[in-house]
């Protein structure tokens, strides 16, 4: 069987990113009357990203020089000790553990952490994982939007004879000799050409979801080997998942349910409501669907002062 992968191939977690950004402008369209599509591409360096000194040869040089091999430097940076107990269950055996799976979050040094043999146990026969959190924050979203710029730029121009493109140090220009502030919202000012333009009383957040979850059962075995099930019914209390509800005025989305009509309601960027917010004191606006579209105050002036 013939394995290699088509020209143009992209990772799915991609792919339905790139599909995303396509469908968001399908649906300007739909509504406004466009004549003129302008797309900002970047380059993130992520070593500068991970080191903002970073200069010269010092890109040839990484973390990791010196050592010889990834597991030695991450026992060297974490001083030998167990980041979990910190030393206190005196097990001298020490693993290097994967805070995210291999397959998810690959061999770098930010997703291993050194842990003592006792607890690196507990954790994988307790099913502990997710108490392990990385110290750094994932250059994955700059990477990807790498890879992703050229996609959605070719995409765009096979569907609209009207774009043109721009570059983020353009963008950065624009909005210093401005005076602006760094938001989306302006730098959308910025790429469109009138930066100084009167902003909006309200802008939309957009947030893709699934439609359904197709993984059957729990990962963790419970007692006498039985599996829970991973999928709840599609409707609790007359309510489902992502439903936008309003609660005490405010309007947020369905994020998690209980069967006793108790649920998790916050804002599409993941700001909490109520952790239990009862189904008695929410009113549905709108069926959950796969493009979750939420309302929100835009700036109040076009310029903000700069130091």
């Amino acid at each position: 069987m013939n394995r290699k992968k088509s020209k143009g191939w992209l990772a799915p977690s991609v792919q339905h990113k790139v599909d995303s950004h396509l469908k968001v402008v399908q649906l300007v369209h739909r509504i406004l009357p466009v004549t003129k599509i302008t797309v900002e591409v970047a380059q993130f360096d992520t070593q500068l990203l991970k080191n903002p000194s970073i200069k010269g040869e010092e890109y040839q040089q990484g973390e990791q020089m010196g050592f010889w091999n990834v597991r030695e430097y991450v026992l060297f940076r974490d001083k030998h000790t167990c980041q979990r107990c910190k030393g206190k269950k005196k097990d001298n055996i020490l693993n290097v553990h994967h805070i995210e799976s291999r397959k998810t979050g690959g061999d770098s040094p930010d997703n291993l952490i050194t842990l003592c043999e006792t607890c690196h146990n507990e954790i994988h026969q307790k099913g502990l994982e997710h108490t392990i959190k990385r110290k750094t924050q994932t250059l994955r979203d700059a990477s990807q939007m790498t890879v992703m710029r050229w996609f959605i730029y070719n995409g765009l121009k096979e569907r609209y004879p009207h774009i043109q493109l721009t570059y983020g140090y353009i963008t950065k220009n624009t909005r210093i000799t401005n005076g602006l502030g760094k938001s989306h919202e302006v730098d959308a000012r910025c790429i469109s050409g009138y930066p100084l333009a009167k902003p909006m009383d309200t802008v939309y957040h957009l947030k893709f979801v699934r439609k359904n979850n197709r993984q059957l059962h729990k990962a963790t075995i419970s007692k006498g080997g039985k599996r829970k099930s991973n999928k709840a019914e599609r409707f609790v209390k007359g309510f489902q998942l992502f439903d936008k509800v309003l609660y005490e005025g405010q309007e947020c989305f369905i994020f998690g349910r209980r069967s006793s009509g108790y649920f998790d309601i916050r804002k599409l960027d993941g700001t909490k409501i109520h952790a239990s917010a009862s189904y008695k004191k929410l009113t549905r606006i709108e069926y959950a669907r796969t493009l979750l579209i939420e309302r929100r105050k835009g700036d109040s002036s076009p310029t903000y002062a700069t130091a």
